[in-house]
């Protein structure tokens, strides 16, 4: 009886889960940034500007404040029209959280700031895992944990070995990979979401 319930219980949360879209959009979102950086990026600058491009500093707190904006923006829109909470936490408090951490950022932790700069990975997957852990969500924990060792691991190999000017169009390639990854888990999590039981 009680396993029953506890089947229940998850297929329930689940389809909830997948009515918040709560596991897509933040993929799709995010996959598109990071998509977003592989062509913007050598144009900001890259990992050779060393931090002196303001755009490339600014990236990824700027925009990541927009994606979340929009998630928060696209959640209350779906919980008015289709009836399904918000859920809890809300992206509202992972906005509102995510707006003070950058505000300490800025005035106490500048180099946080840097992050984008010689990590660009590291941003949107600690973003990722955030809010995986804020809503816990293991789907997005996990995609944000691979994608920041990844990214973590690319930065050090760029940085430990030096890439060649010729061959710097390589990051740009892996950035492109992470960002098209992304979109795929996110385009087949929602394929999941609208077909689950």
């Amino acid at each position: 009886m009680e396993t029953d319930l506890t089947h229940e219980l998850e297929r329930l949360r689940a389809r909830v889960r997948a009515d918040r879209r709560a596991t897509s959009d933040p993929l799709l979102v995010f996959g598109a940034l990071v998509l977003g950086f592989a062509v913007a990026g050598p144009f900001l600058g890259g990992l050779g500007a060393g931090g002196r491009h303001l755009g490339l500093l600014v990236f990824w707190p700027v925009l990541t404040f927009f994606a979340l904006l929009g998630l928060w923006l696209g959640s209350r829109r779906r919980a008015a029209r289709d009836g399904v909470g918000e859920g809890s936490p809300s992206y509202r408090a992972v906005t509102a959280g995510y707006v003070v951490a950058q505000v300490v950022i800025i005035v106490v932790l500048i180099p946080v700031l840097f992050v984008g700069v010689f990590l660009p990975l590291v941003w949107p997957a600690a973003v990722l895992a955030a809010i995986g852990a804020w809503q816990r969500n293991r789907t997005l924990v996990l995609l944000g944990v691979v994608i920041g060792v990844a990214g973590g691991l690319e930065s050090l190999v760029v940085l430990r070995l030096g890439l060649p000017p010729e061959w710097a169009w390589l990051q740009s390639v892996v950035y492109a990979l992470a960002g098209v990854a992304l979109l795929t888990a996110g385009l087949v999590t929602r394929r999941r979401e609208r077909y689950s039981p």
